[in-house]
Formats: structure tokens, sequence, C-alpha cells
């Protein structure tokens, strides 16, 4: 019997503690939950720039239509704040009109919008204003545009303002 007491019980030192288990598995969710906070910035940031570039194209295109027509017209008129009528190039009256709440159309006979669908212009003015040297009508022009849908994190707005001096009186 003395030789059974002389002996040492190993204890088992493999494995982990549940204490150990639980704090390593913790410290990874942290670092998964800031990769994905990250990741998640990281898109939104990327869908605003893009909406942001398709904003400031659709209305860049809907300002050079105004300025190259106007430029080209004569008897340049501003009736109200938000339209500009002129005698187009090849003696047709016609104009530029904001609808007060989305649309910036062009026409004589039928409007036809400037802006695509997925971009809605928020403010726009004409502002006409003679030239005393020249005689011919100035067109201040500005406008404000905005994306669609606007009540995300990703809307864009982009501003644009103009002076058009038309070629002839």
């Amino acid at each position: 019997m003395h030789f059974l007491a002389m002996k040492t019980i190993k204890q088992n030192t493999q494995g982990f503690t549940l204490f150990e288990t639980i704090l390593v598995l913790s410290i990874f969710s942290l670092i998964g939950v800031m990769i994905t906070t990250i990741l998640a910035s990281s898109i939104r940031s990327v869908k605003k720039s893009q909406n942001l570039i398709k904003v400031k194209n659709a209305t860049s295109r809907m300002v050079d239509v105004i300025e190259r027509q106007i430029r080209a017209g004569k008897l340049v008129t501003c009736p109200d704040s938000t339209k500009v009528q002129f005698t187009d190039g090849y003696g047709n009256s016609t104009y530029f009109d904001w609808d007060g709440s989305s649309n910036m159309a062009s026409g004589s006979a039928t409007p036809v919008n400037l802006n695509p669908s997925d971009v809605q212009v928020t403010s726009a003015a004409f502002v006409c204003t003679p030239d005393a040297v020249t005689g011919r009508t100035v067109v201040d022009f500005s406008v404000t545009a905005k994306s669609i849908p606007s009540d995300t994190a990703e809307s864009a707005t982009a501003d644009f303002v103009t002076k058009i001096i038309p070629r002839n009186k």
C-alpha cells in the first residue's frame, strides 16, 4: 500500500477552460463586427460616389443642351424665374421650363424632359438681364438636382450655375 500512496496523480492540462473559450469567441466576434462595419461603410461610399457621378453627368448634359440652344437662339426672354423663351436657329419659338417639382422640359409644342427618371431637378432659375454693351439678353441659369431615391444615405446632389450669352440679338 505504501507504493500507492507515493504515486502522484497527473492533472489533464490539455484543452481549454470555458472562460478561455468564451474570451476567444468574444474577441473574434468583435473583430467580425468591426470588419463588417468597415465593409458596409465602404459600400455606401461607393454607391454615393456612383450616384453623384450619375447626377453630375445628367445635370451637365441638361445644362449643355440648354446653353447650346440659347446661344444659337435669339429674342430671349424670361417670363418668370422658371422659364426662358427664345427663337431657335430655325425660327421656331421654343422654351425651357422647370415644372416646379422634378422635371426640366424643352419644346415648342410637346415638351420633352431633359433629365432622366432617376434624377430629380429640385430647383432651377432663369434670370434674364439685358447687356448694355451688346444689346443681347444674358441668361443666368442655376439648377440643383438630386438622385432618386433621395431619402437614402447614398443619395447625391449637384449644383450648376452658368451664364449664357446668345450669339444673336
